[in-house]
């Protein structure tokens, strides 16, 4: 109907259907010591939501065998587990970023899909946590904030919590993204999804979600 009339569709109706995944467990304070290495015991409390589509297809793109998710007063935790025999460090200097997509509370709009891809992640996107493994430099990286505004991503990340939001690489990539640079406060309700792409306009291997409560 938008194209008989001569106007661009809104992208909120390409957004497919998509229930939220159901991790293991519920989110809970986590506090891990971070240094990139897959230390369970560092991680008791987490949620962890398995890659299932990962572990059927075996496609060599799909590289992400589970993300773990935690929080404490001032900041989120992500870790994400790498298929057997890949290690994060490995992917360093090969054109990899790493995205976590976000809702952004008490906004609307958002892109349909993830940058440089046409599969729906089943909600808005309003902003992107980005790693560029590229950028990774003695095992640690800075993660970057970006909003999407009329039609682009652009950056919006701010100085002030520049400190908080880190990425450490190594076994495994162990984020640490403060609620300030997700815009989030107490009582907030988020939808997450990570996002391992290689190379800027390739098309995305199938992504892990997970929800945050």
């Amino acid at each position: 109907m938008y194209r008989t009339l001569g106007q661009k569709p809104p992208e909120e109706l390409f957004i497919a259907v998509r229930p939220p995944a159901q991790p293991q467990g519920a989110p809970g304070r986590v506090r891990p010591t971070l240094d990139g290495r897959a230390t369970p015991e560092e991680w008791q409390g987490a949620a962890y939501l398995a890659d299932l589509d990962g572990t059927t297809m075996q496609t060599p793109d799909d590289l992400i065998r589970g993300v773990a998710l935690g929080f404490d007063e001032q900041n989120v935790y992500l870790r994400v587990d790498l298929r057997d025999g890949v290690r994060a460090r490995d992917l360093v200097g090969q054109g990899y970023r790493l995205h976590v997509y976000a809702t952004t509370p008490r906004e609307e709009g958002g892109a349909a899909f993830p940058e440089g891809a046409e599969v729906s992640l089943g909600f808005p996107l309003q902003q992107r946590i980005t790693l560029d493994l590229d950028q990774v430099r003695e095992g640690q990286g800075v993660l970057v904030r970006f909003a999407y505004r009329e039609g682009a991503w652009v950056m919006a990340s701010s100085p002030a919590d520049l400190a908080g939001r880190r990425a450490w690489v190594d076994e495994v990539v162990e984020m640490r993204i403060p609620y300030t640079t997700l815009k989030a406060e107490a009582g907030d309700t988020l939808r997450l999804a990570v996002v391992l792409e290689r190379g800027v306009g390739c098309s995305t291997p199938p992504p892990t979600g997970l929800p945050w409560p």
